[in-house]
């Protein structure tokens, strides 16, 4: 503050030795004093449906006649407006500590270039259960192996959904623009995820590792894409126009999908059908499971040590989201979203946000990881690893409020707000005096140089935060209350909100 009080007095300085007769001397801005809070009050304008030149001369009048503004624009134009307003008080209130916190934690993850936030969120899950059966103090599935696979399932999905619209939607239609415009991407939810583990099972990182396009996928992105479009078109025109059938459009399809394969392979590798993994552990035992399958893999080292009882595998878990536009208590999910054809389709139970911090509390409180999706982008400082609702004090040099304008709800209908990253829950920091919930341990997959909370590269999220942008956290089903048991199964007869897929809940983290 006694850098901006001083520039602005250099400014005054240099005006008054201008001799502008119109020139008056001010004392600093109250918000350099003592309060942020200010407001400029506008004489009236004759309301227009244009901007005239009146309007330009009484806004730039209004702008020139708080001096404040002239200082805020010396400050603000050389530097990140992040850097200059980052509330210090704020990073002292979120300290690394935590009064619930799991033991057991890998090293940080590296997605680098890619959008598979939401597969190295479940691998770094799933890898928990390896490292404390077999005492590894960290190890990495391969995020590849269910990348190619997904990837590889959603180019079917793409042509089948093809197939199954042709004759009903027209070519200018929102659902095929939607379609036509992301044909695939690395994006997923967490039904997804569910699909390709059961399906194709999982393998260490050793046996099917990282290629450049793994860790920097547009290019295979692009690729894959003008391939899907044209075979679209393709699908669509042997339909409607040259009048041939499902089964020999499904001919053609076997072609497409021999070379979308070849491209993928090429790019990211070939699966392996069976792998060997040699391992010491931190007492210095060797291990070794030899010409393994990576579903018994998965059946037999992973599985059952995800879940309790009956309820075991990552497709025994519960996906609950936070969307107060639609009501609570009731299912969700999202029409044309997905990857396995034939597999899982989107789940959601809908429910208020405190019922997933306390599904997310219990479940840490027990020593186990919580998967998450949120939106990432907002008022959260990377250098730090801090997200806070009042992470920067915009009104103190743009003179505008930008927290809590809006509620969740109209974030989530007018494009201000949606899910965009995944990430895991380890730790949470509970208040003694009133047993609530204050601030969350976050272990990001953006390596450790992203974050700033030590060298760790885990993160903090704000309670609040939490509110406002935590949009999903899934959990096993003994971390829900009691009374939300009748809504999880088949035979609840509640129908299920189907959304569009542009809803925002069908973004992919």
């Amino acid at each position: 503050m006694k850098f901006l009080k001083s520039l602005l007095e250099k400014i005054q300085s240099r005006k008054k030795s201008s001799g502008n007769p119109n020139f008056k001397s001010v004392a600093p801005p109250a918000y350099l004093e003592k309060s942020p809070e200010w407001h400029n009050h506008l004489p009236k304008i004759k309301p227009s449906q244009s901007i005239s030149s009146e309007t330009l001369d009484t806004y730039s009048a209004d702008y020139n006649k708080n001096e404040k503004n002239e200082l805020a624009h010396h400050v603000i134009r050389n530097a990140s407006v992040t850097d200059i307003l980052l509330n210090g008080d704020i990073l002292m209130k979120n300290p690394e500590l935590f009064s619930e916190k799991i033991d057991l934690e890998g090293n940080i993850t590296n997605q680098k270039s890619s959008g598979r936030c939401w597969i190295f969120a479940a691998t770094n899950c799933m890898r928990l259960v390896l490292m404390k059966k077999y005492n590894l103090k960290t190890f990495e599935l391969s995020q590849n192996y269910l990348f190619f696979f997904d990837k590889f399932e959603k180019c079917n999905y793409f042509l089948e959904t093809m197939v199954e619209l042709a004759l009903i939607e027209e070519p200018d239609s929102r659902l095929i623009d939607r379609l036509f415009s992301t044909p695939v991407n690395d994006g997923g939810q967490w039904d997804m995820l569910v699909n390709v583990v059961e399906k194709y099972g999982v393998v260490p990182q050793c046996a099917f590792p990282e290629t450049y396009h793994s860790s920097n996928s547009s290019q295979v992105n692009w690729l894959v894409t003008k391939k899907l479009r044209e075979y679209g078109i393709t699908i669509r025109k042997a339909l409607r126009e040259e009048k041939k059938s499902v089964e020999q459009v499904r001919e053609l399809k076997t072609e497409m999908l021999n070379n979308i394969y070849r491209i993928l392979v090429t790019a990211l590798g070939e699966p392996p059908k069976t792998f060997d993994w040699r391992f010491r552990n931190e007492d210095g035992k060797f291990h070794s499971l030899d010409h393994i399958t990576p579903k018994n893999f998965y059946e037999n080292h992973i599985k059952p040590g995800l879940g309790t009882g009956e309820d075991l595998g990552v497709g025994s878990y519960v996906s609950l989201v936070n969307d107060p536009r639609h009501p609570y208590y009731t299912r969700m999910t999202v029409k044309h979203l997905g990857n396995v054809y034939e597999g899982k389709k989107i789940n959601y139970l809908n429910v208020p946000v405190e019922v997933l911090k306390e599904a997310a509390y219990n479940t840490i409180k027990d020593g186990k990881p919580v998967w998450f999706g949120c939106d990432v982008g907002k008022f959260y400082d990377r250098k730090h690893g801090v997200m806070d609702l009042n992470m920067y004090n915009y009104r103190a040099a743009f003179g505008v409020d930008v927290v809590n304008n809006m509620t969740k709800a109209e974030r989530l209908m007018y494009n201000e707000s949606l899910m965009t990253h995944a990430m895991v829950f380890t730790g949470v920091h509970v208040n003694d005096s009133t047993g609530s919930t204050e601030r969350w341990r976050v272990e990001n997959s953006w390596g450790v140089s992203a974050a700033g909370t030590g060298s760790s590269g885990f993160e903090i999220m704000n309670d609040d935060w939490f509110s406002e942008y935590t949009y999903q956290v899934v959990v096993e089903k003994k971390y829900l209350r009691k009374d939300l048991e009748p809504l999880l199964g088949v035979s609840n007869s509640q129908p299920i909100i189907e959304l569009p897929l542009w809803d925002p809940m069908g973004s992919l983290a």
